[in-house]
């Protein structure tokens, strides 16, 4: 490996670091949901956090109390290892679907799985961009290397 994989590398792993510092402490962000069958409001601000017990990002309006965690309850969300692409903009179904589409595309970002797509309008197109590089490195850092190669 040269020099300069290894400092990509180093950069990788405090990016990768700084998304789990983030989510470990949960943002809200908006958080557009057409599929869940919700009546009324399909577009709200959530808590977005990441599991790190059983690598899952989760979107939700509390996090779930200690109680639920030990009756094995997850909340709404995407494993990590199920997550097959993240991607940029509105060009997702929860976005377009929805009653209330979203103002900027540019701020729009989506983890999109075979469970459910999570889809999120972020403060600005900084924040956009910041976590979308972040969850990408993460995402690669969860799969394995086949993982990867199969993807």
């Amino acid at each position: 490996m040269s020099s300069r994989d290894g400092g990509e590398s180093a950069v990788q792993g405090q990016m990768i670091r700084e998304a789990f510092a983030v989510l470990s402490q949960g943002i809200e962000l908006t958080v557009y949901n057409t599929r869940l069958g919700l009546k009324g409001q399909q577009v709200a601000k959530n808590i977005v956090w990441i599991d790190s017990d059983i690598l899952r990002i989760c979107a939700d309006t509390s996090r779930p109390s200690i109680v639920d965690r030990a009756l094995g309850k997850v909340a709404v969300g995407l494993y990590m290892r199920d997550i097959s692409e993240v991607r940029e903009g509105d060009d997702a179904l929860d976005f377009k679907t929805s009653p209330m589409p979203p103002l900027d595309r540019d701020k729009c970002l989506s983890l999109l799985g075979t469970e459910r797509a999570l889809c999120f309008e972020m403060p600005s197109k900084f924040a956009r961009d910041w976590f979308l590089e972040r969850f990408r490195y993460v995402i690669a850092d969860v799969l394995g290397e086949e993982e990867r190669r199969s993807r």
